[in-house]
């Protein structure tokens, strides 16, 4: 049985939805010319773009075809979900190479475009959903109008766009859906399952669709997916949405984890660190990203996130791995605020780590969908392998409270770093207590986060909150 409205209205709804297909967002010449003798990519359930090799999948139950265009150099299909259904709603995926020159853009640029259609006023960005994280190296951007179909009659509309690259650089695949106002809230997880169902192929962008390296949610329920994106994306995403290509290899063998494309080794303690096999990706995208993930956890409590990646990128110069890294982060939709963190001198944390990588420590401000403001630590460190091309990123994420402990636990599967010609880049490391006893201007600084992790004015600088007492961040 239907709920919230009767058949009749859900039809006259879907009719005007169908008409904003051509009035609202693709106004302006923004829809590609409708083709009749274009190859096809659909096929059952699946569509694989014929221009640039990304496919996705969907419940036929739920989503059907509503329009597909695959002419002049670009990937165009529409989905709609089954009639007499609630929520009526429409996903667009459009693979392009003419419209935008990047992911920032291709999200701030549809307000413009949706308030010049015709019919459509008081265009606003709106963060009032739950919708899923951007992409690694993507945006997203959510907007609500008022549109006047010219009979009298006026909808409340939201449009929801992701955008992301398919290859570093070049073609953007940018996904969006429309619905009624009324519909939006529950057609959200209707298209999270689409967008975590995108397959990027390996020759192309720098990572999939949900594969994120954003910690989404800080309650401890999720451990922070990189993705995606992720997720978690990090989740990640990077979120988490679309792993490794069936068969591929896993680099995790008990506590120790091998990069299958580029040979180095890391170790950690289980009784700390667990590895997880659905957030790990091998030779993904044009970058050909290894990606490891760990978590420091008690129950549903998640203290820290570690994340250890391989991938051809930034030439060897470090300080541009550290910026593009810190760049990554920034993208994260739920960031209100995203700056180095310095200490109580009010000089960045960075500097050169003890195996001759680069370092640096930022400081996110979140905002969760109650609006409660929390912050994380970001830890960066990017380390060159021996043929000073692919570097190794790790990347911790954990509360301010508790960044010196986590970050000594990190310390130790960085430390285990081994290259696949055995050496270590940290042999010549000085142990963490010898840190701590001969601090120098360039290892990591961890007293300024003790002292602002202290949450009680009164209590003693030196008075330290044991390891098995903290609290979960969140």
């Amino acid at each position: 049985m239907m709920t919230q409205r009767s058949w009749l209205t859900v039809q006259v709804i879907r009719l005007l939805a169908t008409g904003l297909l051509m009035a609202a967002t693709f106004a302006g010449d923004l829809r590609p010319a409708v083709a009749q003798d274009s190859e096809s990519g659909v096929e059952d359930n699946t569509y694989t773009g014929p221009s640039y090799g990304w496919s996705v999948e969907w419940d036929e139950d739920v989503w059907e075809v509503a329009e597909e265009n695959n002419e002049d150099d670009s990937d165009f299909l529409v989905l709609q979900t089954l009639d007499g259904e609630t929520p009526v709603a429409y996903t667009r995926f459009w693979a392009t190479d003419d419209l935008f020159d990047d992911p920032e853009e291709c999200a701030e640029g549809w307000e413009e475009r949706i308030a010049d259609a015709e019919g459509n006023e008081d265009v606003e960005l709106t963060e009032e959903y739950d919708v899923p994280p951007a992409p690694r190296g993507g945006a997203t951007a959510t907007y609500t109008y008022t549109f006047d179909d010219g009979s009298g009659n006026t909808h409340d509309n939201v449009e929801h766009f992701q955008c992301q690259y398919i290859e570093e650089g070049g073609p953007l695949l940018i996904v969006w859906i429309f619905a009624d106002e009324a519909d939006f809230e529950d057609a959200i997880p209707l298209y999270e399952d689409l967008v975590d169902a995108i397959v990027i192929p390996e020759d192309g962008g720098d990572d999939d669709g949900q594969a994120d390296q954003d910690n989404e949610n800080v309650d401890g329920e999720d451990e922070g997916t990189q993705d995606d994106e992720g997720t978690d994306d990090e989740g990640a995403d990077e979120d988490e949405g679309t792993q490794d290509d069936e068969g591929a290899d896993t680099g995790i063998d008990g506590p120790s984890y091998t990069s299958p494309t580029y040979g180095y080794t890391v170790e950690w303690d289980d009784d700390v660190w667990t590895a997880d096999p659905d957030a790990e990706l091998v030779g993904n995208g044009t970058e050909g990203l290894d990606r490891l993930y760990l978590a420091h956890s008690e129950g549903d409590d998640l203290f820290s996130g570690l994340y250890v990646e391989g991938k051809v990128a930034y030439d060897g110069d470090l300080d541009d791995c550290l910026d593009e890294e810190a760049d990554i982060l920034r993208n994260d939709d739920a960031l209100t605020d995203f700056e180095p963190y310095e200490d109580d001198e009010g000089d960045p944390v960075a500097g050169e780590s003890d195996a001759g990588g680069e370092y640096a420590t930022y400081l996110g401000e979140y905002e969760d969908e109650n609006g409660e403001a929390y912050e994380l630590l970001w830890y960066v460190e990017c380390q060159i392998l021996d043929d000073n091309d692919a570097p190794v990123i790790f990347t911790l994420f954990t509360s301010e409270a508790n960044y010196e402990d986590e970050l000594d636990l990190a310390q130790d599967v960085i430390d285990s770093l081994e290259t696949d010609s055995g050496d270590s880049p940290n042999d010549d490391s000085d142990t963490d207590e010898a840190d701590e006893d001969e601090p120098a201007d360039d290892e990591e600084p961890t007293e300024a986060a003790d002292d602002d992790g202290d949450t009680d004015e009164d209590e003693p600088e030196d008075e330290e909150t044991p390891a098995d007492e903290k609290t979960a961040f969140g």
